[in-house]
This record gives structure tokens, sequence and C-alpha cells, in this order.
């Protein structure tokens, strides 16, 4: 399991990532049945959240949609999101400094 920054420490792009994913997972677990060629899924799921006005989530989905297309795993994009505000977060630890607010 990936260690997470606290939500009052991680930043907004490791928020999002967090969040996309939960929605993600659970759209599956709605039905799976979907997800036999999930880029497409994803690219409707966009699709959906874009028409809401929520520009920001359907971005990322766009993202993930992308991510799966060239043969890699939901997990494997929402690790790549997180694993780097964390790494930020402890190189900014390691030379003694805080994360800008």
């Amino acid at each position: 399991m990936t260690p997470h920054l606290p939500l009052t420490e991680a930043t907004a792009d490791e928020i999002i990532a967090r969040t996309v994913y939960q929605i993600v997972l659970a759209d599956y677990r709605s039905d799976p049945l979907c997800y036999d060629n999930p880029t497409t899924r994803l690219l409707d799921l966009a699709l959906q959240w874009r028409s809401l006005g929520l520009d920001v989530i359907a971005d990322a989905l766009q993202s993930v949609a992308f991510h799966t297309a060239g043969g890699n795993t939901i997990a494997s994009w929402r690790t790549l999101h997180s694993g780097l505000a964390l790494q930020r977060h402890q190189a900014l630890r390691q030379v003694g400094r805080n994360r800008r607010r």
C-alpha cells in the first residue's frame, strides 16, 4: 500500500488524483462489465463529469484514459500522481523546508 500524505499536506494534484481514483473505483464496483475496455469507459465518464461542469475531474479522468490506452493500469496512474507529490514533500522535509501554502 502506498503511503499517502494527510490531506492537509497534500497538493491539489494529489487530492484530485486520489479523488478521481475513488470515483473510478466506485464506478467499477457499480458496473464492472463497462470496464471491458477501460479507455472507452473512462472517456465516457470524463464526458459525464464535464457535462456537470466539473472540468478538473473530467481532465483527470481523460488523463487516466490516456494512461490506460498506453497499456498501463488505473492504479499506476494514481501511484504516479500521488508518488510525485509524496516525493516532493519528502525532499522538502529533508532540506528542512515545509511545503508552501
